[in-house]
């Protein structure tokens, strides 16, 4: 499954895979690396390329964006719920008191509740008929899967969007 990851503060977005190593998840692309940054060797995490040698530096390879982990100093991922109520929740800024952030945790909850009672949005199926009739046009398969089938091979290649700051 691939994720695309866009930065809050520059709006850069990058398509990134997932790697999980020790209960944590980082998502990483083959970019440049520059001197102090993060990137994967052999599925280990490695954080400053100038410690191994300088053919690591300026190279591509598999750079770390962002992750779950609050241990390390690298921009972290954050729930689109967590996002958006602050944008909701922005006229209010001013004010951090109990209300403001009762306010803020209860619309991102709802929001949440709302995302997985119903996690496709128009979009979404304007994409899933589109890829429907594509495969069913495009298939070679004698074997032509089911809908349900189709739904979950189409969920299985769907991009997920994250934030990261």
């Amino acid at each position: 499954m691939k994720y695309k990851l866009i930065d809050q503060i520059t709006k850069e977005e990058h398509i990134c895979d997932k790697i999980t190593i020790d209960g944590f998840d980082y998502y990483f692309a083959e970019d440049m690396i520059k001197e102090g940054e993060f990137f994967l060797m052999e599925g280990e995490m490695i954080e400053n390329c100038s410690l191994l040698t300088n053919e690591w530096c300026n190279s591509k390879q598999p750079k770390i964006f962002a992750t779950n982990n609050p241990n390390i100093n690298m921009p972290k991922i954050f729930e689109e719920a967590e996002m958006l109520s602050k944008k909701v929740i922005a006229n209010f800024e001013y004010r951090e008191d109990e209300d403001v952030k009762y306010a803020r945790k209860k619309w991102s909850d709802g929001y949440k509740v709302a995302k997985y009672l119903y996690p496709f949005d128009e979009n979404d199926m304007i994409e899933f008929a589109l890829f429907y009739t594509d495969y069913i046009i495009n298939s070679k398969e004698k074997d032509i899967r089911t809908r349900k089938g189709i739904f979950e091979l189409w969920k299985e290649q769907k991009q997920i969007t994250l934030f990261y700051a």
